[in-house]
């Protein structure tokens, strides 16, 4: 979302954001300039999936229609843009007011096939242009709604590889009480039903059968309403042993964090459209291992920047796959000398920003 908010700054243009709680965004992008909303947006949750959970939605959907609406109407907005598919008001208060609407699709939606069917419903037809992060992302909303094909395009996600050089491991390497032979591996990411921190335990338990020197931490936290999850997760994590499997909540310090993996792993069980995480590991120079499904395919060339696991959820594939990084200290130098490579030529902030602003021209000019 930043990203994006600075290219359209950059062209001259006011820009208002609405979101759905307090947080460090709110801060930062005043100081920006930009005017911030704070209120509930009806984000489609899976807390909603419930009898007392449609109530719960129907108020927040509503009560988000009328301030989205009156904001739109005071400061004469001409272009709406909703930063995933999962917030439909954008698309409701465009379509009613006549106002042009980008929507930006950072989710690959499979199940309940309902909730996909009827998102993918609402992109094709609230909306002016639909951007996708990736090829996968486009190609699942096109199954259900192939009359898209006209007014979608993809652009990647850029990373400001700059940003993550310099990062320094050692200190959280000494916390934990690894040495410089051990070999620790590490996924980052919200901790969430399909994310994968379930095949994560799974690996490093089949892991910890071979290998005395492997460690294993996982780092992030749950959405708010969404704490039952890391609980859930800790306790399936009781199981293993507590001096080699570590779990941390989201820190700021990320690059640090990858700075002290030696081995970083994408685990999401259902297709992730493109994880910036990936692209934060291939710039901190890891040695990579994916899932094979989403977005993450499009990043990572197999056998040259990183490891694709052919049969999505296979941990036997996973562990094989990491048993050669384990074994090599050559491939793991040769694997994340290419995955920074890649980063660099293929998924750089620039040409985000470049194709972000040659876009938004279209509508606002």
């Amino acid at each position: 979302m930043i990203r994006t908010i600075d290219a359209v700054l950059e062209l001259g243009h006011s820009v208002f954001v609405c979101l759905p709680y307090q947080g460090p965004l709110v801060g930062l992008l005043r100081k920006k300039g930009v005017i911030v909303y704070v209120f509930s947006l009806g984000v489609l949750r899976r807390k909603y999936f419930n009898l007392i959970g449609v109530f719960a939605f129907i108020w927040s959907f509503s009560y988000a229609f009328f301030r989205v609406l009156g904001i739109v109407r005071r400061n004469k907005i001409r272009l709406i843009h909703s930063n995933t598919s999962t917030i439909l008001i954008g698309g409701v208060v465009s379509k009613l007011l006549g106002v042009s609407h980008i929507w930006h699709v950072r989710e690959i939606l499979t199940s309940p096939v309902f909730l996909r069917k009827s998102i993918h419903y609402c992109l094709a037809n609230m909306s002016d242009k639909i951007v996708a992060v990736s090829r996968s992302t486009l190609d699942h909303i096109f199954l259900d709604q192939p009359s898209i094909i006209n007014k979608a395009v993809v652009i990647n996600n850029g990373l400001e590889i700059d940003g993550y050089l310099g990062g320094d491991g050692r200190q959280l390497r000494e916390e934990l009480g690894l040495n410089e032979n051990d070999i620790l591996v590490g996924m980052i990411a919200r901790v969430s039903h399909w994310k994968g921190q379930d095949l994560f335990l799974n690996i490093a338990r089949k892991t910890f059968l071979e290998f005395d020197n492997v460690y294993f931490i996982a780092l992030g936290s749950p959405f708010q309403g969404m704490e039952n999850l890391m609980d859930s997760f800790r306790k399936e994590a009781v199981s293993l042993p507590v001096d080699r499997f570590f779990i941390h909540e989201f820190s700021d310090n990320v690059k640090d964090y990858l700075a002290s993996f030696d081995v970083f792993i994408l685990p999401s069980t259902q297709p992730d459209p493109l994880p910036t995480t990936v692209l934060e590991a291939m710039a901190t120079k890891k040695a990579i291992i994916v899932n094979g499904h989403g977005g993450s395919t499009e990043m990572i060339e197999h056998k040259r920047s990183g490891f694709i696991v052919s049969t999505p959820n296979d941990s036997d594939e996973f562990l094989m796959y990491l048993r050669e990084y384990i074994k090599s200290p050559e491939l793991r130098e040769e694997m994340s000398k290419g995955a920074f490579d890649r980063v660099n030529k293929d998924f750089s902030v620039q040409s985000y920003t470049h194709n972000i602003q040659k876009l938004f021209k279209q509508y606002l000019n």
